[in-house]
């Protein structure tokens, strides 16, 4: 949360190759809500203009939640 510019979007490349997806948006799905919020404040301390979506509930299964980064940022 304190690290440099270069580490946190390190983090962030990282953190999408595990839990991300992009067709015509960049997503990051998680059933670890504090984690997300975490993921949020990096992306606010950037200046990445996102959405937090969720929960999203099914059955049988924990609740999700969803950053969803702008196109406008994807690069």
């Amino acid at each position: 949360m304190t690290g440099s510019k270069k580490i946190k979007v390190s983090f962030l490349r990282g953190y999408f190759d595990g839990d991300g997806t992009t067709s015509n948006r960049i997503r990051m799905f998680s059933t670890n809500i504090e984690g997300l919020k975490q993921v949020s404040k990096i992306l606010v301390d950037l200046k990445f203009k996102h959405t937090f979506q969720g929960p999203i509930i099914k059955e049988r299964r924990k609740p999700s939640y969803i950053i969803q980064i702008s196109e406008k940022e994807s690069e």
